[in-house]
């Protein structure tokens, strides 16, 4: 599937609060081995995981995660890793170890999700089907507590977003600047936070951090 068939399909799969899906969660444990694609982490994510292990941010990221550059985007994207037998490394005999504070990713799960740069819309997605129950889709987001990081979600978006369209310009104007974004991006998306405060305060920051540190960055 090439990407302009891939979008289409997304845009094709959203669902409404009331609209059902099917899945039944049997706990295989298969949705976090072998993945084909591998789970991006949003700052947030990695947050909680340092918080639920008793970790720096650091060192969460050093034990559990590989920062990657993304192939369009050139920001960076930390995603988890994996032991050798394809496991997520977060997997303890097939239950996951921070199940309460598990990445978002993890909590749509079979869903999907797309941000406009200004709200979030969930899609259905080819994946396990479980034992096939009909869900509905608000009842989904209350039962893991997805809509308690609506705030975080929307000020992560804003920030990536704004982050994405200020490296298309500095791309397109050929700027020295890249590299050193690539680690300004780094830093404000996934190293800055402190534990002691609430995520929401620490993104909060990181825009602040980036639109004083560069200017044109925009946050809308």
């Amino acid at each position: 599937m090439d990407k302009q068939d891939y979008i289409d399909s997304i845009y094709n799969n959203i669902i409404g609060p009331d609209d059902t899906f099917e899945f039944g969660c049997k706990q295989c444990g298969n949705c976090c081995r072998t993945r084909a694609d591998p789970i991006m982490l949003t700052g947030y994510d990695l947050f909680n995981i340092a918080k639920a292990t008793n970790l720096t941010l650091i060192e969460a990221m050093v034990k559990y995660t590989e920062c990657i550059s993304g192939a369009d985007s050139r920001l960076p994207v930390v995603i988890l890793t994996e032991r050798l037998d394809g496991s997520c490394k977060l997997l303890r005999k097939g239950k996951c170890m921070i199940q309460q504070d598990k990445p978002l990713v993890c909590r749509l799960y079979p869903l999907g999700r797309l941000f406009d740069g200004k709200q979030y819309s969930y899609f259905t997605q080819d994946a396990c089907k479980g034992e096939g129950q009909k869900i509905k889709l608000k009842d989904w987001l209350n039962e893991f507590n997805i809509l308690d990081y609506d705030e975080a979600s929307i000020l992560w978006g804003k920030l990536v977003y704004g982050a994405a369209l200020y490296m298309q310009k500095l791309l397109k104007e050929n700027s020295e600047k890249v590299e050193a974004f690539q680690k300004s991006c780094l830093y404000a998306f996934y190293c800055s936070h402190d534990l002691d405060l609430s995520i929401e305060e620490n993104l909060k920051r990181s825009i602040s951090y980036l639109q004083e540190k560069y200017e044109g960055f925009k946050i809308e």
